[in-house]
């Protein structure tokens, strides 16, 4: 007779946290594929937008976003190139929201997972 929505996504503020559910999911994926196929000077980048996005995040009032942010964030930091060393230049060196430590010539996508939960 009607259209059948189910009860945990009644809303539009559910329905949204449910779209970045599955975009936090699917961006760690690709990711985690590309970082197999291209070296750390290629993935970091990418991997740090990832944090940034993550730590926004994690930093929300809604439970299953947050939640689902520090699951994308230990799958992130779980990828081998995420312990590889890479050279901070560019972005990296001027982004106040997720700094990487003064004066260090290189960082890791796993010590910067680290501060995002600090």
């Amino acid at each position: 007779d009607g259209l059948i929505v189910h009860h945990s996504r009644d809303t539009a503020e559910k329905q949204y946290a449910e779209t970045i559910v599955l975009a936090l999911e699917g961006v760690r994926r690709v990711l985690s594929h590309f970082s197999e196929e291209s070296g750390v000077e290629a993935f970091a980048p990418l991997a740090y937008s990832m944090l940034l996005q993550i730590q926004d995040t994690i930093r929300s009032l809604n439970a299953e976003t947050s939640g689902a942010a520090i699951r994308t964030l230990v799958d992130l930091m779980r990828i081998p190139a995420s312990a590889q060393l890479f050279k901070v230049e560019g972005t990296l060196m001027t982004t106040s929201a997720l700094p990487v430590s003064a004066g260090a010539a290189t960082t890791s996508v796993w010590v910067l997972g680290w501060s995002v939960l600090w």
